[in-house]
């Protein structure tokens, strides 16, 4: 099992250690790999964050250690530290580890308190062929726990709550229903505002791989795509993703490797204005959301009551996501069991957003359109030095010793523009730049820099006891006993 810069016998471990095998993860269809891991591991919470296509979820490790601080656990993908693991194909895991104890903070410092993930991608094997294929289709749907009023039912409750305001006395129609409602009570025109604006989502889930080797090069090679389509019909999530696993052994003492991997991703939002998508709950079932024509009517009830399918053509929202992880290293056998890895790599994150609500949406005529533009980037550079010594006596005791020195750089960025009284709808907010009135931007920079060391003693003894039996016989028993120890200490 890999328990961290190194893999150990899962009869050596004593720490608390989950493995989870790529199989039970398969068959699964989701946007979020920590979701995959409710309910396969104990101790671990897995809580959703966010229900949106291409939402996330929120993991913690043997509850709530801080009430202001994080609570996530620290991930790990191929042996580099990484802030999140759901742009991660899981078509490309092979196993996920959970180090739930102390031994996490002893290995990884101060990041690991609330526990580590540990994510390996499948790697190709030496003289065999594998090619995967895979495809799966799923629905989603809106199942309600509660009813929604008839039109009559709706209509029947508006006369009470206005006869209940009005001292007890009945009002007329005319009193009661403001004149787009009357006229759609009098015409016998209803609107089904479930059905206009939420639908079935599909999630559409298709992976290619090829892995193949020789005893000196063994390749990996794949790819992804995950579309996923949003109840609310502005909303979507797609995904694609591509992998490389390279090993090779340039010596016999050297071996020469690399991981990149590439992702890009678009997410689409609802209109979340208040007479936006969320609307559909309250709206009058009593309205006509389209004239004679066909074409969208602006108010469908009261003055300010704004159609809730107007306001979602008149707005826009995405976020567009690139995420590239380049890892290189190589392992020296200096003698046997002796060896040391020099370990690299390079995460560059960017996301991109854009928002935009015509000077037709009932909040974007306030300014005559409104938009912005926020842009982020996240660096994290990485260098480790592992030298580390497995040896195994002939008694059956094992000695496991490993040191680490590792620096990591970490840059992030955010630019911000926001502006409003565009003269033009037509470009959306890629027309700021021509905007009359233009707010203040924003921009945040956070730089940091870890200088961490790390130490890890590992024994393990047998101790082997024999009792005679009758006839001459012999019975054996082994008992095993480990002992470990680890100091890790970074410094900022």
């Amino acid at each position: 099992m890999v328990v961290g810069y190194g893999t150990q016998k899962r009869s050596d471990i004593s720490g608390s250690v989950v493995s989870i095998d790529a199989e039970k993860l398969a068959p699964q269809t989701s946007t979020s790999v920590t979701e995959l891991l409710r309910g396969k591991a104990s101790g671990v919470q897995v809580t959703q964050g966010s229900a949106r296509p291409g939402g996330w979820s929120n993991i913690t490790i043997r509850g709530t250690r801080s009430l202001n601080g994080g609570n996530a656990p620290l991930f790990v993908l191929d042996g580099v530290p990484v802030s999140d693991i759901d742009n991660v194909n899981i078509a490309d895991i092979a196993t996920i580890e959970v180090l739930k104890d102390a031994a996490s903070t002893a290995i990884y410092g101060a990041r690991a308190a609330n526990g580590v993930v540990l994510v390996n991608t499948k790697r190709a094997k030496a003289n065999s062929l594998q090619l995967e294929v895979t495809g799966q289709h799923s629905l989603q749907q809106l199942k309600r726990n509660f009813d929604l009023y008839s039109p009559d039912e709706w209509a029947q409750l508006r006369r009470e709550a206005v006869r209940t305001k009005n001292g007890g006395v009945y009002p007329t129609d005319e009193q009661a229903f403001p004149a787009p409602i009357l006229s759609a009570i009098r015409n016998k025109q209803t609107a089904d505002w479930e059905n206009l604006l939420i639908r079935d989502a599909w999630v559409r889930k298709y992976d290619a791989s090829v892995r193949s080797g020789t005893e000196k090069t063994r390749v990996a090679f794949s790819g992804g795509y995950l579309g996923q389509d949003g109840l609310a019909k502005q909303a979507g999530f797609d995904r694609t993703n591509f992998r490389l696993n390279l090993d090779h052994k340039l010596l016999p003492s050297l071996t020469l490797g690399a991981n990149v991997a590439y992702s890009f991703a678009t997410q689409t939002f609802e209109d979340g204005s208040w007479d936006g998508f969320y609307r559909f709950l309250t709206a009058p079932p009593y309205a006509t959301p389209f004239d004679e024509n066909g074409n969208l009517n602006y108010v469908i009830g009261e003055s300010n009551s704004t159609n809730p399918l107007w306001n979602a053509r008149e707005s826009s929202n995405e976020t567009k996501y690139n995420n590239l992880l380049a890892n290189v290293f190589a392992e020296w056998t200096i003698i046997p069991g002796l060896k040391y890895k020099l370990n690299t790599s390079i995460n560059n994150n960017t996301s991109s957003n854009k928002f935009y609500q015509t000077s037709l949406h009932q909040n974007g005529r306030i300014f005559n359109g409104n938009g912005s533009i926020s842009e982020s980037r996240n660096a994290d550079f990485l260098l480790e030095n592992i030298l580390s010594y497995d040896h195994r006596f002939d008694n059956g005791h094992n000695l496991d010793v490993t040191l680490v020195q590792s620096i990591n750089k970490i840059n992030y960025e955010q630019t911000g523009v926001s502006a409003t009284n565009f003269p033009y709808d037509k470009f959306g907010a890629d027309g700021i730049g021509s905007a009359q009135k233009s707010n203040t931007p924003t921009h945040w920079v956070s730089k940091r820099k870890i200088l961490s060391y790390m130490a890890r003693r590992v024994i393990t003894y047998r101790i082997n006891t024999s009792r005679p039996l009758p006839c001459g016989r012999m019975a054996h028993r082994y008992s095993g006993r480990r002992t470990s120890s680890g100091i890790s200490h970074p410094a900022h």
